[in-house]
């Protein structure tokens, strides 16, 4: 998927215009010694769209619209990323 690149944190929106996040999500979680944060960005209703995201294993959910500091707390959790005060 990421040919040779092995990114800590990916961002995918659900609405790709050729393939569909969730798709994407699964190809990148279906490679056992990728470990990206993957955090999907949607528009959909909450509940649905979250549950979709745990059956192919995405690590973050956002609705959008989203503030910046919503962002930045989950960025924050990551050990790669972590923001000290």
């Amino acid at each position: 998927v990421f040919k040779g690149v092995k990114p800590d944190v990916v961002i995918i929106d659900e609405l790709l215009p050729k393939s569909s996040g969730s798709q994407l999500c699964f190809d990148v979680k279906s490679f056992s010694d990728i470990k990206t944060t993957l955090i999907v960005v949607g528009s959909n209703n909450l509940n649905s769209s979250f549950e979709q995201c745990g059956g192919i294993k995405a690590d973050y959910y956002m609705t959008k619209p989203f503030s910046p500091s919503s962002f930045i707390n989950i960025l924050a959790t990551l050990p790669i990323l972590a923001i000290e005060d």
